[in-house]
């Protein structure tokens, strides 16, 4: 920034790709042991194609370990310790089931598409449970996020005419691996 002031952003999400193997191991071996150390990154990047993303939602306690820790450390969160408010058992069950229902119809799905107009008419007549983790807020002064506070889910459906239920994140993943049918909302913030 012109200040002096720096920005971090921090994007969160499991990306399934597809490698064309043959082609990468064909470049790959024409390489000298140094120049694939410094380009393998790139040459997987360019062999391979997106098959599904699905976005995570990071807690305060990820956002400084990402922005302000080296791979070893992000790594050790990622894998140890619960940071994400949408990482439960059954959300990731759901995210598996659209990637799974794509992959058989071989089709696409990309988020800002508005393909699921049939399915959000069926809302009138149903309930919409909203996980309590959208009412939490981060502040990147404190680098901290606030408390859960149902105050600020009923403010932003103040004007949505039908039903809704603030539900617990845990009580949500539980309804999800017990195969009920129900309609939620996913919500993800993209940047800190």
């Amino acid at each position: 920034m012109k200040s002096g002031g720096t920005i971090a952003s921090l994007f969160t999400d499991i990306d399934i790709k597809l490698d064309d193997s043959a082609s990468l191991l064909k470049k790959v071996n024409k390489l000298s042991a140094k120049k694939k150390a410094k380009r393998i990154k790139i040459l997987l990047d360019d062999n391979s194609f997106s098959i599904a993303r699905f976005y995570l939602y990071p807690k305060d306690t990820f956002i400084g370990v990402a922005i302000g820790s080296k791979m070893t450390a992000i790594f050790r969160a990622l894998y140890s310790e619960d940071v994400f408010f949408n990482y439960k058992p059954g959300l990731l069950k759901n995210y598996f089931q659209k990637i799974n229902t794509l992959l058989k119809k071989e089709e696409l799905y990309w988020m800002y598409e508005d393909d699921y107009s049939p399915e959000l008419k069926k809302l009138a007549g149903n309930k919409l449970y909203v996980p309590s983790y959208i009412a939490i807020q981060y502040t990147g002064w404190t680098r901290k996020d606030s408390e859960a506070d149902n105050k600020t889910i009923e403010e932003l459906f103040k004007k949505y005419e039908y039903h809704y239920q603030i539900i617990s994140d845990e009580e949500l993943s539980d309804q999800i691996l017990h195969n009920e049918e129900f309609y939620y909302l996913r919500y993800v913030r993209m940047n800190a």
